[in-house]
């Protein structure tokens, strides 16, 4: 499999090109029902992702199907990623001064901000404002070489620790909503934000943590007795390891 940088990637999306040759090898990048909401939420963790792979570089496996080669431009597939992360890291932009503190390594000063903008916004807002463009944004720049690998954990650090907190201040009152990550899976900014909207609409929200084995889940489940039960993975590839645990899973919760 050939490796594709994934800011390329998103900037081949978004410039209409459904298929390429890299090397001999034909990709085929697929699109989503809901592909422009859901590109900056699967750019950032696939990033994420393939940095954990014992410093691989990550592979599109789940994003490709064999096709017919296209011809496309990379250079212009390139500038786009670049004029794209620019123009969201300009003075205009409402998460320019996070961008700086995560690049400067100014842990005091971004948790200054990411609180500020919290408890202006209100958990929601937060969420999908500011967390998830901000999660897009480090994606674009990291993966074009413009942010290191640790301002990029300094920000993951500060971002889930103010959603954490924020959900845990304001549980809810409504039906009880049980939350973790598939065994494997160590992301977490998709599945808060997610939660801090399941939150906003009434749900109690009572989170496990990522990377959880299933039995860990239905064992919590039993003693919880949720009205729901919410499982995350950033990677399809991560649902398909799972997907024999998975589908033992359901009939394992208890009733109701």
């Amino acid at each position: 499999m050939a490796d594709l940088d994934e800011g390329l990637l998103g900037a081949l999306l978004e410039l209409g090109v459904d298929a390429l040759d890299l090397g001999g090898v034909f990709l085929r990048l697929e699109h989503g029902a809901d592909h422009a909401a859901q590109i900056a939420h699967q750019r950032f963790h696939v990033v994420a992702q393939g940095r954990a792979a014992a410093g691989r570089q990550f592979e599109r496996e789940w994003l490709v199907r064999q096709v017919e080669a296209v011809d496309v431009d990379p250079v212009a597939a390139r500038d786009a990623v670049v004029a794209r992360a620019e123009a969201a890291a300009g003075d205009a932009s409402p998460l320019s001064p996070l961008v700086e503190a995560v690049r400067g390594y100014d842990r005091d000063l971004l948790e200054a901000l990411v609180s500020e903008r919290l408890g202006r916004m209100g958990l929601r807002r937060f969420a999908e404002e500011v967390v998830l463009p901000l999660a897009a944004q480090i994606g674009d720049l990291w993966s074009l070489g413009k942010l290191p690998i640790a301002s990029e954990h300094l920000a993951s650090e500060v971002v889930v620790h103010a959603l954490k907190g924020a959900i845990r201040e304001a549980p809810g009152e409504g039906p009880l909503l049980l939350a973790a990550g598939l065994p494997g899976e160590r992301h977490e900014w998709g599945l808060l934000s997610t939660l801090a909207a399941a939150q906003s609409d009434g749900w109690q929200v009572h989170y496990l943590g990522t990377d959880l084995p299933l039995d860990e889940v239905i064992q919590a489940a039993w003693t919880l007795r949720p009205a729901a039960v919410a499982l995350s993975a950033s990677d399809p590839d991560l649902v398909q390891r799972n997907l024999s645990a998975l589908n033992r899973f359901v009939p394992r919760l208890p009733p109701g």
